[in-house]
């Protein structure tokens, strides 16, 4: 279980219409390799489903509420991952970037309608 406050990012998520939850916590102290993940998300003692992305390489822990719309800045968050769902690489654009983050989701999404 990751727990953390939400915190500010670089806003990239939210640039390409995904805004991510950003939590203070390094990725290595996660016990998880770099990736996107499926995760539950526990935000005001109620849970989401999430896409969970574990990045080393920038040092971020930041996960995707699905079906959340909010600004939850400052607040604390407990995220469970389940399990990988895809790698991460690198885009040569932010098309390419927006069809990669659709995709994880879509993965996620598939992920919790099969449990």
């Amino acid at each position: 279980m990751l727990c953390g406050e939400v915190i500010a990012g670089a806003r990239i998520g939210r640039i390409l219409g995904f805004p991510t939850a950003n939590i203070n916590k390094d990725p290595k102290d996660s016990g998880l390799e770099q990736g996107v993940y499926a995760a539950i998300v526990v935000l005001k003692k109620k849970k989401y489903h999430g896409a969970l992305i574990i990045n080393t390489r920038h040092n971020k822990v930041e996960v995707y509420i699905i079906d959340f719309f909010g600004d939850i800045y400052g607040e604390r968050i407990a995220i469970d991952p389940q399990e990988k769902v895809s790698d991460l690489v690198s885009c040569s654009s932010k098309k390419e970037m927006k069809e990669k983050i659709a995709a994880d989701i879509e993965k996620v999404k598939n992920f919790f309608k099969k449990k």
